[in-house]
């Protein structure tokens, strides 16, 4: 067990995603953001391998970035200690980062490149949150939305759990509900077509987990 050294309260995060990134701005992996303190975060990666002392941590959530020392590694979890001030970064660098994790992701060896079917054009959300539910509304996981299209949507996964054939997908952002169908699975993503239209939903997400209600189709 890591003992918390952290001067600041640590804040809990849902639904936030860093690139992590050499010091050169060369891509490593993508992790979620556990949680946040002024001096440092707590993140859990989708990948085992080692990472280097020092990095650079992009927050795709406030676009900025910051210079980072690993301070602790447990299993998937690790803790990062800020170095120095979060600096601005622009969308013409989070799409490069972006780009860079799409060619690692297609040269990686252990996921096979999924093959593109969708009849009409993706849409880039910049990792919209999302929950994952079975057909009779139990929680499954938390997901961000990677693109979307009228037929289907890609999603980045933080979980490696096994998925039943047919979710529900709730878009928190657009507070919509839908059945979707799993086309396609890789290691940190999964591909999904669309098995209804979207039904409006203003119930919150945890809500919608945890209280019983008429069914949605």
């Amino acid at each position: 067990m890591g003992v918390d050294k952290r001067k600041s309260p640590r804040r809990r995060q849902r639904f936030r995603t860093t690139l992590l990134a050499t010091v050169n701005r060369l891509y490593l992996e993508t992790a979620s953001v556990v949680d946040i303190s002024d001096g440092g975060i707590r993140i859990r990666r989708t990948h085992g391998g080692q990472l280097p002392p020092t990095l650079t941590a992009f927050d795709l959530t406030e676009k900025t970035f910051r210079f980072a020392k690993i301070a602790w590694a447990r299993g998937r979890d690790a803790g990062l200690s800020f170095k120095g001030a979060a600096h601005r970064v622009s969308e013409d660098q989070i799409a490069a980062m972006l780009d860079q994790e799409r060619v690692w992701l297609a040269e990686s060896p252990a996921t096979p490149v999924a093959v593109e079917r969708r009849l009409s054009p993706r849409k880039r959300t910049r990792f919209r949150p999302a929950i994952l539910l079975t057909v009779d509304r139990r929680p499954l996981e938390e997901v961000l939305i990677f693109d979307i299209s009228d037929g289907g949507a890609r999603l980045r996964r933080m979980s490696r759990q096994k998925l039943p054939p047919l979710v529900l997908m709730y878009d928190v952002t657009q507070q919509t509900a839908r059945r979707v169908r799993i086309v396609w699975n890789r290691t940190v993503e999964i591909g999904v077509s669309f098995d209804s239209a979207p039904v409006s939903h203003t119930m919150a997400g945890s809500r919608l987990l945890s209280e019983p209600a008429p069914p949605l189709f």
